[in-house]
């Protein structure tokens, strides 16, 4: 599936109501404890939020 068909699949989604998209802060994305170098106080909030 290309980005483009994929982009329209989800937008589509979002009108008919079938998924809602929520805002989530840039310091609350929990998946940069996977793709981002973070200090050890961030590190250790994040890993608490999921699950450690």
């Amino acid at each position: 599936m290309s980005k483009d068909t994929l982009y329209h699949f989800i937008r589509q989604c979002v009108e008919e109501k079938k998924i809602t998209l929520d805002y989530v802060k840039t310091e609350d994305q929990l998946a940069d404890i996977l793709t981002k170098s973070l200090g050890r106080q961030k590190f250790m909030e994040m890993r608490w939020q999921m699950g450690d």
